[in-house]
């Protein structure tokens, strides 16, 4: 993240250590029955279908490809979780106008 990058350097130049721990940008806690999705996640964040207007989604036909490949189950709750991440990055996005 481009704030914690920031601020570790703000850190680093006054030989502190970084508040990571009550940080509100710290990333949250991975849950073991969320790691296949994770680690799904983490392989095809990549394969986006794009159109004029920049990102439309993930490449789904890829998505699968690679589960198979890593040999992640694509279970209902795994394709939620994906889901979920692939409309906060386009959600993201849209707020920071990448896509205009």
């Amino acid at each position: 993240m481009k704030a914690c990058a920031a601020c570790r350097r703000k850190f680093t130049e006054r030989r502190q250590a970084a508040p990571c721990a009550e940080c509100s940008h710290r990333p949250p806690r991975l849950f073991l029955q969320s790691l296949p999705a994770w680690r799904l996640w983490m392989a095809v964040c990549t394969q986006w279908r794009t159109g004029f207007g920049g990102l439309v989604g993930l490449d789904y036909s890829a998505m699968y490809r690679v589960a198979e490949t890593l040999n992640v189950q694509i279970t209902p709750q795994v394709l939620e979780k994906i889901q979920l991440l692939e409309l906060d990055t386009l959600t993201d996005r849209k707020k920071a106008g990448d896509d205009d």
